[in-house]
C-alpha cells in the first residue's frame, strides 16, 4: 500500500511514518474512506498495539503516524528460533486477543491480522496496521478476495469474497496461533487457490501445538463466524476470568513476557537507548536477584509445589551524587532521599539518555523483602 519510514516527531521521539501510494489519494471515494478509517483507528485504545498519533491528507499523500515498536516481527523470530512455547505463547496470546478486543471496541476491523504484523517488543507482543487491509480494499471493488487478506489467516467467508468482521479476525488470531506454537500454518503453504481452498474446507492442523492452548483456537477456526468466540470471549477464557479488562490483560503480558531479539546487531536508528531511571530499575533488578515470572493463567495445585522466589526492591534514585552535592546558596545540605537512612547498598553510577549524555545517578536500596522458598 506504500512505503513505512522511521521518523521523529517534534520531541524526537521516535514514529513509524506509513505513506500510502499516491494513486490512492488521487481516488475521491478512497479520500472520503481514509478519513472515516482515520478516525476510527486514532480511537483505538493502547492496549497491546501501537496507536495511530495522526493521520491525514497532504495534497496527493495520505498519510499515517503511529507509534514506534522497536522490536521483530513474529514471523521473523518464529523463522529463527522456532515455535514458542510456555509462558510466552501464553502471553502472545494473551496479547493479540487484548489488541483484538481493543480494536473491535472502536468499531474497526484488523483485516489483515498475520504474524508479520505483529511485533514483539520488550514488553510484549504489539500489534500493527490494523484497518488498513480495509482501505486498500475500499479502492477498488473489482479485486478479488485474495488481494484483501493473506490466504494462510483469511477466514472462510474473506476466501469466498465477503468483507472481513470481527469474526475473520479471531479465525486470523486462531490461524497466528497456531503458526507460532508450531511453526506452520494450519492450513499449510503453497499457491493461494491451494490454500484457500483448505480453509474452506479442510479441518485445520494442529497437532504438536499446546494441549492447553489447542482447544480456544480450534473454536477459533471454527468455519461458521457465528461459532467463534469474540476477541472479549478469547480474553476471558485465556485469563480464567468473568471480564477480563483489556488494561489489567496488558500489565500481566508486560509482566511475564521474555523478550525475544533475534541475535543481530540493531542498525543506529533502532538503538534502544534507557532512559535513566529505566536503566537504575533495570540495574536493580539484576542486583536483587532472579525474579520469578508471573503467569497468572496458571492455577496452582497441590500436585505442583510452588518453589519460585519473588523479590521486593524498595530504592531511591537521584539525579546528582549526594556525596559530592554542593550545599545550596542558603546554606541547607541537599536532600536525602526518605527513609530511615540506612541503606542495605548504595552507588554512584551513570547512564546514556536519549540523547546519548552521560548522566550521573545515586542509588540506594533502603529494604528488600523476600518471599518464598
Amino acid at each position: 500500500m506504500g512505503i513505512v519510514h522511521l521518523a521523529h516527531d517534534a520531541d524526537l521521539r521516535l514514529v513509524a511514518l506509513k505513506v500510502l501510494r499516491p494513486e490512492l489519494a488521487a481516488d475521491a471515494d478512497f479520500r472520503r474512506r481514509f478519513t472515516r478509517e482515520a478516525e476510527a483507528a486514532g480511537r483505538v485504545a493502547r492496549f497491546c498495539t501501537a496507536p495511530v498519533l495522526e493521520a491525514g491528507l497532504d495534497g496527493d499523500i495520505a498519510y499515517l503516524v503511529t507509534e514506534y515498536v522497536d522490536g521483530p516481527d513474529l514471523a521473523s523470530v518464529i523463522g529463527a528460533q522456532g515455535p514458542m512455547n510456555g509462558a510466552n505463547l501464553e502471553a502472545l496470546a494473551v496479547g493479540v486477543a487484548t489488541a483484538l478486543a481493543a480494536i473491535h471496541q472502536a468499531g474497526v476491523v484488523h483485516g489483515d491480522l498475520k504474524p508479520s504484523n505483529i511485533l514483539l517488543s520488550a514488553v510484549g507482543p504489539r500489534v500493527i496496521d490494523f484497518g488498513i487491509a480495509r482501505l486498500a480494499g475500499a479502492t477498488d471493488t473489482t479485486q478479488s478476495a485474495v488481494v484483501m487478506g493473506t490466504p494462510p489467516y483469511m477466514a472462510p467467508e474473506q476466501a469466498d469474497g465477503r468483507p472481513a468482521t470481527a469474526a475473520s479476525d479471531v479465525f486470523a488470531w486462531g490461524g497466528v496461533m497456531a503458526y507460532a506454537g508450531v511453526g506452520r500454518p494450519p492450513f499449510g503453504t503453497g499457491p493461494a487457490p491451494q490454500v484457500l481452498y483448505r480453509v474452506v474446507h479442510h479441518v485445520p492442523r494442529l497437532d504438536g501445538l499446546d494441549e492447553q492452548l489447542r482447544p480456544l483456537v480450534e473454536q477459533a477456526l471454527d468455519k461458521d463466524p457465528a461459532r467463534r468466540p469474540t476477541a472479549q470471549q478469547l480474553l476471558d477464557r485465556l485469563l480464567g476470568r468473568e471480564s477480563a479488562t483489556p488494561a489489567l490483560a496488558t500489565r500481566m503480558v508486560s509482566d511475564s513476557w521474555t523478550p525475544l531479539m533475534p541475535a543481530r546487531e540493531a542498525p543506529p536508528a533502532r538503538r534502544l537507548r534507557v532512559a535513566p531511571v529505566v536503566a537504575v530499575a533495570l540495574a536493580l533488578l539484576v542486583t536483587a536477584g532472579t525474579l520469578a515470572a508471573w503467569r497468572p493463567w496458571d492455577r496452582p495445585t497441590t500436585a505442583r509445589p510452588r518453589t519460585s522466589t519473588t523479590t521486593t526492591v524498595t530504592a531511591t534514585v537521584t539525579t546528582a551524587p549526594p556525596a559530592t552535592a554542593a550545599p545550596s546558596p542558603t546554606g541547607e545540605q541537599p536532600a536525602r532521599p526518605a527513609g530511615d537512612g540506612k541503606a542495605l547498598a548504595e552507588s554512584d553510577t551513570f547512564v546514556t539518555n536519549a540523547y546519548d549524555t552521560s548522566v550521573p545517578v545515586h542509588v540506594r536500596i533502603l529494604s528488600l523483602e523476600r518471599k518464598g522458598d
